[in-house]
């Protein structure tokens, strides 16, 4: 990064994590695809955070007052709220990407409106920033290419998580660190009661957790009018999990807890869990009325509600008489092969319906007890095979079921319309899960350690504090095989705050100074760290320059590498920020190294007076340094 922008630029991407941006180009640069100067810088900087860069033209980014007024109530669904966000529409440059984002595909506005939409300004300091650089040095996200290790970040060590929901929130809540006390300590002491209830969390973790759906996948789905009778069951299935929900948070399922945490669990999720409950009693009688629940796992509208639908189930129903007539008569006669191999019958998705023998070897033997058999498929399960008869049975059956598909689409469609209006409970639901789902995972982390997690002490802002006894790095402590000897670090306002490590290769110097930046973005999500004792005053920032390297398809040199990281530190930190620095001066000489090295060392401690630890090769350094 070269300058103050791009930097928060890099950040911003680090809190936000999106999947798409929206770049404007002229014509010449949108067909060649060739970004030079700035945008090039700006393209770069999106291509190597993962972001898909959409080109767009300029003129999409010019605002028509009228237009967006227009599309932001109906995207709002109440347009009187509008005149709520007059100081957020009235900023050229943000209305202008609203505008853009509006106009692209990105955005459906032909979906129905829901209060999910909102407009509010936010600030890169409402949560603890961190670069690339800081969130790659604190192993803060999986790697791309091994995004399923539990060892290999933050992520996946406290990712415990039973729902998707619950996967998405973590990741959220680790690239924006709460800067709140309040908040923080809200999150510990609820994490401090799960790993105390090992049993509640268990049965929360094995109960209704692990049976939730994708809440946030059905609820987009019903949204983009893509959804139909499968995403309206796993919904009213979830309904039916809600009782079991505030039955184990309420301490009625035979749960040990004491009278306060009682009232915790209460005020926290019982009674949200209660108003979901209400708000979903309709929908469950909504969707008792029109689905045929009888004929699950297939969903199918409940035939009532056409004379035609009901004309094709009694005709599905006597087709199915007549299947089970034929399977009736070859397992009690030319199939009998007694208790050494009983007969099946089980839907096929191409023919309908086969049979089944558990044995394959007595496939052979079919042909002789009755002519025209088919043998479908040897599988480890047994053989799979089929008659004349059953197959032309199961082809009527297949043609009816898939007659009574076609006939109940615009019943179907009328359903998911009206379950449409339940999308501001499902995103409520949504929320208040993925929430217990983190909080109930980071106990669980925390209990399951090789060596348990300790509620970490949080200081306001500037009070200079940063003390950790006995820290361990959360993943190289869950490796196989590893020993983690823990590190102490006692850094404050009297004592000082910056602290200078050196040692051989392969010493573990990396690893320590690593260790307390996980540690500390660990302690400000809310969660326990792997320490004896910790005492951590809140960090506006974390900042990371690690390592040596270039970049020649930027053009730029390891030394330039260095000092654009280095500047981007001393231009952002401030003295409540945390900054790690693996080594600095490798890409120049060794004394204009040890030179530059110095200098920025001094301006540290003397000018931005930030906690800064220091790893050099450099041992005379360390001996002589005097700042």
């Amino acid at each position: 990064m070269d300058n103050g922008e791009f930097s928060n630029l890099d950040m911003l991407l680090v809190q936000l994590g999106p999947s798409t941006a929206l770049v404007p180009m002229d014509k010449q640069a949108r067909e060649t695809g060739i970004t030079k100067g700035d945008l090039g810088k700006l393209v770069g900087l999106l291509e190597r955070r993962r972001v898909v860069v959409e080109h767009t033209s300029i003129a999409e980014f010019k605002v028509d007052p009228e237009d967006l007024s227009g599309k932001l109530r109906r995207l709002l669904s109440d347009g009187s709220i509008l005149a709520h966000f007059s100081s957020e529409v009235n900023r050229p440059l943000a209305t202008g990407c609203l505008a853009a984002i509006l106009s692209s595909s990105i955005c459906n506005m032909d979906a129905e409106p829901d209060s999910s939409c909102d407009i509010k300004l936010a600030s890169l300091g409402m949560y603890t920033k961190l670069d690339s650089s800081a969130a790659e040095a604190v192993m803060l996200l999986p790697d791309p290419s091994t995004p399923k290790s539990r060892t290999g970040s933050i992520f996946g060590v406290l990712n415990h998580c039973k729902t998707k929901m619950g996967a998405r929130m973590l990741e959220r809540w680790l690239r924006q660190p709460l800067r709140d006390l309040k908040g923080i300590e809200a999150r510990q002491e609820l994490v401090g009661l799960f790993r105390g209830a090992a049993s509640l969390r268990t049965m929360l973790r094995d109960g209704p957790l692990r049976t939730t759906p994708d809440l946030d996948a059905i609820k987009i789905r019903l949204q983009k009018s893509k959804g139909g009778l499968m995403e309206i069951f796993k919904l009213y299935a979830f309904s039916r999990t809600v009782p079991n929900f505030i039955k184990v948070l309420s301490g009625e399922a035979e749960v040990e807890l004491d009278e306060s945490e009682v009232n915790l669990l209460q005020s926290h999720f019982v009674e949200r869990f209660k108003s979901l409950k209400g708000d979903l009693d309709g929908y469950q009688v909504l969707v008792e009325n029109v689905m045929d629940l009888s004929q699950l796992p297939d969903c199918v509208m409940n035939p009532a509600y056409s004379a035609e639908l009901q004309d094709l189930r009694n005709d599905m129903d006597e087709v199915m008489e007549e299947i089970n007539d034929i399977y009736a008569a070859a397992r009690d006669g030319w199939c009998d092969f007694g208790n050494k191999a009983p007969l099946h019958l089980e839907p096929d998705k191409v023919r309908g319906f086969v049979f089944r023998l558990s044995k394959a070897n007595l496939g052979k033997e079919l042909p002789s007890r009755k002519r025209n058999v088919e043998i479908v498929s040897i599988l480890k399960n047994g053989v799979h095979f089929t008659t004349p008869d059953l197959r032309q049975a199961a082809k009527r059956y297949r043609d009816l079921k898939n007659e009574y598909s076609d006939k109940q689409e615009d019943l179907v469609s009328k359903v998911v319309e009206t379950a449409s209006t339940y999308l501001p409970v499902m995103e409520m639901a949504s929320e208040v899960v993925a929430e217990l789902d983190v909080l109930v995972g980071m106990a669980h982390a925390a209990a399951m350690a090789p060596t348990e997690y300790v509620r970490p002490i949080l200081r306001e802002p500037g009070t200079g504090v940063l003390k950790v006894a006995g820290a361990r790095h959360p993943c190289i402590e869950c490796q196989d095989g590893v020993s983690f000897i823990p590190n102490s670090y006692d850094m404050s306002k009297g004592k000082g705050r910056f602290m200078i490590v050196t040692g051989p290769n392969m010493g573990g110097k990396s690893t320590f100074i690593r260790t307390l930046g996980s540690i500390v973005v660990m302690a400000q999500i809310g969660s326990f760290v792997p320490a004896d004792s910790a005492e951590v005053s809140i960090i506006d920032a974390v900042f990371a320059r690690m390592g040596a390297g270039d970049a020649q398809q930027r053009g730029v040199s390891t030394f330039m590498a260095e000092m654009l990281e280095a500047s981007a530190i001393i231009s952002a930190a401030s003295d409540q920020s945390l900054i790690i620095i693996d080594e600095l001066g490798r890409g120049t000489s060794t004394f204009d190294g040890f030179g530059l090295a110095w200098a920025i060392s001094e301006h540290l401690v003397r000018e931005t007076r930030a906690f800064t630890l220091f790893a050099t090769h450099s041992a005379s350094w360390a001996s002589d340094i005097n700042l």
